[in-house]
Parts: structure tokens; C-alpha cells; sequence
């Protein structure tokens, strides 16, 4: 299983089917960005292609918007394997529920559930930190 941090700092690391280093993504912001985003979705929610699209590639037109996406998806897997992002036909994506731990969802499980001492044990500090996507709207 796949570990991903983002609170305190930006980490990842675990077992891939074949992928490279996962911590190799982290270099680059889109597939990060993208990564975080569908992981904080929760893992097994689908969202739209196209409306990803449009939130990371906002100058671009609808088709070479989607080919980003593909690309961007293509170097997700690479790194991680191609069991961590999921979709169904063309139109949705997701992370596969199960295949990744999200300390940020783990932190937020814990409070949910009341045990306060082990969500503050795991609490690194704050959300990406010094995390900074080039290229978008602020």
C-alpha cells in the first residue's frame, strides 16, 4: 500500500505494481496536485474529466485540456502503478479506495472517531506546505 503525506510535509512512498519510485511524482506539480486532489475526494469517489480538466489547464481548450489530463494520468500511474487511479469509460477518474493511506484522511478518521491522542500523533503541521502550483488562477 501506497503511504502519501501531506500535512507537515509532502511525502510518498510504499509498493507499486511495477511503478518507479513514487516519490519521484512529487517533482512534478500537476500530477501532485492532481494526486491530492483526488485522494482528498476520498478514495473511490469519481470526478469528472472534464471539470479536472478545466481546474488545472484553465487557458487551455477542451481537447488539449483532456490530453493534459491523460498525460497527467499516464505519469500518476507510472510512478505509482497502475492500480492506484481508477475509471469508469471516459468520463471518470478516482483513486482506488483502499490503495492509498492519506495521512490528512487518517488525521480526520481519528478525530471523527474520538481518539483525539492518535489523530494528534499523527498531525504533522499544516496542509502541503510550501506546495505551490505554477500556471493557475490564485
Amino acid at each position: 500500500m501506497l503511504n502519501f503525506q501531506i500535512l507537515g510535509r509532502i511525502d510518498i512512498s510504499g509498493g507499486s505494481d511495477g511503478g518507479t519510485d513514487p516519490s519521484g511524482l512529487l517533482s512534478q506539480p500537476k500530477p501532485t496536485a492532481l494526486l491530492v486532489y483526488l485522494a482528498l475526494a476520498r478514495p473511490g469517489t469519481l470526478k469528472r474529466r472534464d471539470a479536472l480538466a478545466a481546474m488545472l489547464w484553465p487557458e487551455s481548450d477542451q481537447k488539449r485540456a483532456r490530453a493534459a489530463l491523460s498525460q497527467t494520468l499516464y505519469v500518476i500511474r507510472k510512478h505509482l502503478g497502475s492500480d492506484v487511479v481508477i475509471t469508469r469509460g471516459t468520463e471518470d477518474v478516482g483513486v482506488v479506495n483502499g490503495g492509498i493511506r492519506i495521512d490528512a484522511l487518517e488525521f480526520h478518521r481519528l478525530l471523527e472517531g474520538g481518539e483525539r491522542e492518535q489523530a494528534l500523533g499523527l498531525y504533522g503541521g499544516e496542509l502541503l506546505p510550501s506546495f505551490y502550483l505554477p500556471d493557475t488562477p490564485s
